[in-house]
């Protein structure tokens, strides 16, 4: 079976990983700074165990309590925990329907002297129309962060993301880009805060050694079964985790929206820097992220030439955007999607919703945003991942195309 998703890492870097058995996390980690500093160019990261712990250290940093911060309302909920957790208001911006990004004009509404934070999201590896986005802002006294948790290796003007706010945020999770068995970074781009990020990121404590072997077990266990003649044997178990982890994150937002106090702590208490194997794995992949990135692009570019458009929609990017294709989303325009969706994995092919839990958070704050709502009820991923060969694309588009085909309108 086609994995959904598949870790892209090398048997030489899982070698790399092994020896850092006998490593120090500080060494592993000053490298992986270096590499972010002189591949990429970020001259301020600091790594941490989660996305979102990288994005809550930024908020705290910032100081946002009781002040708006803005969010896209399609977006992983954990920007919305993140901003909670910070003991921020997230106040929500629908999506536009075509990048499936932040929407400029609701934005624009949006806006108010309350805004402390606007968080732009480049969705699925797609980037933000930055120059149009900062030109709405000058107005207001307001931190951009530039939540590129999906789009390592994505550009804007020939920049990589991560270079057009005052902070950046990258993770390392299965799924993305770059996988490191977890983990994430913090780029700070605003040297007014610099003092502060340090501060906050000195307290952070270390990972326990159960926490780093439970990552290292992580990174072996997605290297072997991104194998399409395995994973069919656990696709069942990482359906069945990935509902009790969409499950549990709709549960801590909403008992952090009525104030739980337990609830914060517990999830404060877990953020911690990354794990030396995290570390590792990624110092790894960041050498070779350009061909990473590309090899996705080309796979995109081959779906893009290959689907049926007649009943779906896929994602724009914008003129001076380049797409990283973390994932590869489409919006179906008939049909049921649970349906094509059980269809295709009949076939072999494992396919994923995105955020469908959105909509009971959009039901909490009695907002129901209509781009966001339709994308959480309508989009498809298809697999887009380093580890597909060209007959596995043919199988994916043909598959993907009869059943679109014969599903009624």
């Amino acid at each position: 079976m086609i994995p959904r998703v598949a870790a892209d890492v090398t048997r030489k870097e899982i070698t790399e990983i092994l020896k850092a058995l006998a490593k120090n996390s500080s060494e592993l980690i000053s490298d992986l700074e270096k590499s972010f500093r002189f591949q990429l160019g970020f001259k301020k990261s600091f790594f941490l165990n989660s996305g979102t712990a990288a994005l809550y250290l930024a908020l705290k940093s910032i100081g946002v309590e009781g002040r708006e911060v803005i969010i896209p309302a399609y977006t992983c909920g954990a920007v919305v925990e993140a901003v909670l957790l910070a003991d921020g208001i997230p106040v929500f911006v629908d999506v536009d329907a075509s990048t499936f990004n932040i929407s400029l004009e609701d934005l624009k509404r949006k806006l108010s002297d309350h805004t402390k934070v606007v968080i732009a999201v480049d969705l699925f590896g797609n980037p933000v129309d930055y120059y149009a986005l900062r030109e709405i802002l000058e107005s207001y006294d307001v931190y951009l962060i530039d939540d590129a948790a999906q789009a390592l290796g994505a550009k804007y003007d020939n920049k990589y993301l991560g270079s057009f706010g005052d902070f950046a945020i990258f993770s390392f999770g299965l799924g993305k880009g770059v996988t490191g068995g977890g983990g994430g970074a913090l780029i700070v781009n605003n040297n007014d805060i610099l003092d502060k990020v340090e501060e906050f990121y000195s307290q952070l404590r270390e990972p326990s050694s159960f926490e780093n072997v439970k990552v290292l077990y992580k990174i072996l266990s997605m290297f072997l079964f991104s194998r399409k003649k395995l994973y069919g044997f656990i696709r069942e178990r990482v359906e069945r985790l990935t509902v009790h982890e969409d499950q549990e994150l709709v549960n801590r937002i909403l008992k952090l929206f009525s104030g739980d106090s337990i609830v914060k702590d517990k999830r404060i208490k877990s953020f911690s820097k990354i794990s030396k194997f995290s570390a590792a794995a990624v110092l790894g992949q960041i050498a070779r992220l350009d061909c990473i990135v590309n090899r996705r692009r080309v796979h995109a570019k081959y779906l893009l030439s290959n689907l049926n458009f007649e009943r779906i929609k896929v994602q724009e990017c914008p003129k001076l955007g380049e797409h990283a294709y973390s994932r590869f989303g489409i919006v179906l325009k008939c049909s049921s999607r649970k349906t094509v969706r059980e269809r295709m994995i009949i076939e072999g092919i494992d396919v994923e919703e995105m955020y469908s839990y959105m909509l009971k958070i959009y039901e909490y704050v009695n907002y129901m945003p209509p781009n966001a709502t339709m994308l959480c009820k309508n989009i498809l991923c298809l697999p887009i991942h380093g580890r597909l060969e060209l007959e596995d694309l043919d199988f994916i588009a043909a598959t993907f195309n009869r059943v679109i085909g014969s599903h009624k309108s």
